[in-house]
């Protein structure tokens, strides 16, 4: 029997070209499982006849992907020359071998061709892990093992001492923490190494345990912000790494806005009546805009605007001191970069190209409704995202007691109904909502009333802007959805952040 366990697992991928945003993601992935993946963008090199190479890799591969879409089948003539040659070299194989997978990217009709075989829905949630099983069993036939489907704990017990031992170091404090990086870069220098893939892995675990001390969670946090935060794409301007980069659907329909169980009349003057509002549906991030993303920007536009040292380690902290007009420039810039760029997620693509009745779907600031609704949801009136009564195990606010802004995403459970990370605490948030010229008392007062002006981006700089959600050191009254505060625009101060919403705008 021959030794297959130096060699790698060849997959092709089949597609056809209105799928490449998608297929490139789908190529990412699989090839950080350690999988040789043919795709035609990354194999065939100018010059060489690309029907050889094509039939070439389709003859060498242990399985074929066969990527289809509406747009893909839809379209006479999808059945090209490597689908039909992928489908010949399959009926060479022993029946029952898992060769051809088709995968479904989008609620498409499956090919008549491709009908009796099981497919995958990439789309689902669950879809691609079903896939990599696929695989890892077609693997498996040649005795190799795929590496991004190991155990989830070192197969030695060196390897066990060595991964225990790095990560007890990292929790000691923080020498220990530089020495693990120090080890793993001498160690592994590629970042998808087994030790980096692993060790993130339990960040992770240990950031999302609801029952660990928060304490430990923020730690994890702090730690994965130097060894490689593995939830954000650093090739996508550190945006969150899913299938719609972060950005969530909220819902068409009613919530309750605002609140009228207030004993404090300043706070009831703010929030009161409170009334049902229907809003149309909108997309907000799961996480306020980190550390990295900012960065990102000021990059990517040759800003001027520089952040300390200490701040830009800690790349998966929500930036704080970002003006109004800042983050406005933040979210025009990221509009035209995901307008443009090639591999940005077909349904985010398909949303930011969409016009209606004279409006464009844009990235911006959502307005407070927006940011109230994806808050606390439509089933009741919650004062908190997690429910009736404030948690210092859920948020970074006052009580918590860690008197600093803490990486997204350690308060697992604090999350909106909408699963919305971070909507009470850890930083203030900038709305596109204007409060007007007097802070003691809002000019636009409940009822909401989007038209009445408060929505108007063309306000002048002394009125002043609605925010939300509170800061870590804020009580737990100030951090309840439905208060509301503000500020100047131009104000940048270390507690003020922003989240993005793709959003329906007036142009």
């Amino acid at each position: 029997m021959l030794d297959n366990s130096a060699r790698t697992f060849r997959v092709f991928l089949c597609h056809a070209s209105d799928d490449k945003p998608d297929v490139r993601e789908l190529f990412r992935k699989l090839t950080a499982e350690g999988i040789d993946v043919w795709f035609d963008e990354e194999k065939l090199i100018p010059g060489q006849d690309w029907e050889m190479e094509i039939s070439k890799g389709l003859r060498s591969a242990d399985a074929i992907i066969i990527c289809i879409s509406k747009e893909s089948t839809e379209k006479e003539g999808y059945v090209q020359k490597e689908l039909r040659k992928a489908l010949d070299i399959a009926q060479e194989k022993p029946d029952g071998t898992i060769f051809l997978i088709p995968v479904r990217l989008d609620n498409c009709p499956v090919p008549v061709r491709l009908a009796g075989i099981q497919y995958v829905d990439l789309y689902d949630p669950s879809g691609y892990q079903k896939l990599l099983s696929s695989l890892k069993v077609r693997a498996g036939k040649f005795g190799i093992k795929l590496a991004g489907i190991m155990p989830t704990r070192p197969p030695t017990p060196d390897k066990n001492y060595e991964f225990s031992r790095m990560i007890t170091d990292i929790f000691r404090d923080d020498t220990g923490l530089n020495d693990v990086l120090v080890h793993l870069q001498e160690r592994e220098p590629e970042e998808l190494g087994w030790f980096h893939i692993e060790i993130r892995k339990e960040l992770l675990h240990i950031m999302s345990d609801q029952n660990r001390p928060v304490m430990e969670r923020v730690r994890a946090g702090d730690a994965l912000a130097q060894i490689g935060d593995p939830r954000f794409r650093p090739d996508a301007w550190s945006l969150p790494d899913d299938e719609m980069l972060g950005f969530v659907e909220i819902p068409s329909g009613v919530f309750q806005m605002g609140n009228d169980k207030l004993g404090n009349e300043r706070e009831a003057a703010r929030e009161s009546p409170q009334h049902l509002l229907d809003l149309p549906k909108f997309y907000i991030n799961r996480f306020p805009v980190t550390v990295a993303q900012y960065m990102a920007f000021l990059r990517g536009t040759s800003s001027i605007g520089q952040i300390d040292a200490k701040i830009a380690a800690l790349e998966n902290n929500p930036i704080g001191s970002v003006t109004w007009h800042a983050a406005m420039r933040y979210c025009q810039w990221l509009t035209g970069i995901l307008r443009s760029w090639p591999d940005t997620p077909k349904k985010v693509a398909r949303i930011l190209a969409t016009q209606e009745n004279g409006s464009s779907w844009v990235v911006s600031l959502p307005s407070e409704a927006q940011w109230e609704k994806a808050a606390r949801g439509m089933a009741d009136a919650r004062p908190y995202p997690w429910g009736f009564q404030p948690d210092p195990t859920r948020a970074n606010f006052d009580a918590t007691h860690l008197k600093r802004v803490c990486p997204v995403g350690c308060f697992n459970s604090g999350k909106s109904p909408y699963g919305i990370y971070d909507m009470s605490g850890n930083v203030w948030e900038w709305t596109r909502t204007n409060w007007g010229p007097n802070m003691e008392s809002p000019l636009y007062k409940y009822p909401y009333h989007p038209e009445d002006g408060r929505e108007d981006l063309r306000m002048e700089k002394h009125v002043l802007r609605v925010m939300r959600g509170g800061s870590y050191i804020n009580r737990s009254e100030e951090i309840r959805c439905s208060h509301r505060s503000a500020e100047f625009p131009n104000i940048n101060c270390e507690i003020i952040g922003f989240r993005l919403a793709i959003t329906l705008l007036a142009q």
